[in-house]
């Protein structure tokens, strides 16, 4: 079976839009996405990284779950929201 390529052009953003990215593209992109990762509340980092560790899908989707009402329930929840108002960044503490 031959092996089919992609035909559509990459775009700004997207990593798999391509399997032929260009190793500066791909430094740039890792870097703009641990940035993004890092600027995020610490509590959706850490049950971010704990679904995807977790042993079987359903301990992934039970630790997403938890995590998500954790975050809603967080005192960073309720700063972003602040912040939004504001109209400033928001000061994530993790808690």
């Amino acid at each position: 079976m031959a092996q089919r390529r992609h035909s559509r052009s990459r775009t700004r953003g997207s990593v798999a839009a391509s399997p032929h990215i260009i190793v500066a593209d791909l430094e740039a992109t890792v870097s703009a996405i641990a940035q993004r990762i890092a600027s995020q509340p610490p509590i959706a980092v850490r049950f971010a990284k704990a679904a995807i560790d977790a042993p079987t899908l359903e301990g992934s989707y039970r630790l997403a779950a938890e995590g998500t009402a954790a975050c809603l329930r967080s005192d960073d929840f309720r700063e972003t929201r602040l912040a939004a108002r504001e109209k400033r960044p928001p000061v994530d503490r993790g808690t």
